[in-house]
């Protein structure tokens, strides 16, 4: 029974890790973009009035990629520290559990919100600009 609330617990601990790995890296991302363009307001409106829906897409899904391998990573490793048997295979099914539902999610309702943040950013930067 203490294994299955480890593994509840290990699984929380992995779905927490993904979001804060994936807003660590997009704010690191945004801080190289901003030493790029000088932090200057003007470069940054004609950055994000330049992107394309479906490059912020990728970057989106490439971003979640990279911090949901990080994260199951860690979890396997706490796997093993914790003397789960057959721990790449539990680290596995995690991983493809949250892939499979971070995958409806994405196309029920996440495409479509970035989709919207996105033009609401360069409707935004339009209205400023008149």
């Amino acid at each position: 029974m203490s294994k299955v609330i480890l593994l509840l617990l290990i699984i929380g601990v992995k779905i927490l890790l993904t979001k804060g790995l994936m807003l660590g890296f997009l704010l690191l991302c945004m801080a190289i973009k901003g030493k790029a363009l000088h932090k200057n307001s003007s470069e940054w409106d004609k950055y994000f009035l330049s992107l394309e829906e479906r490059k912020v897409l990728q970057f989106a899904i490439s971003l979640y990629l990279l911090s949901a391998i990080i994260s199951v990573f860690i979890c396997y490793l706490l796997l093993c520290w914790l003397n789960f048997l057959y721990p790449f295979f539990l680290a596995l099914m995690i991983f493809l559990a949250g892939f499979v539902y971070s995958l409806c999610k994405y196309r029920k309702s996440t495409k479509d919100e970035i989709a919207a943040g996105l033009l609401k950013v360069k409707n935004s930067i339009k209205e400023k600009d008149y």
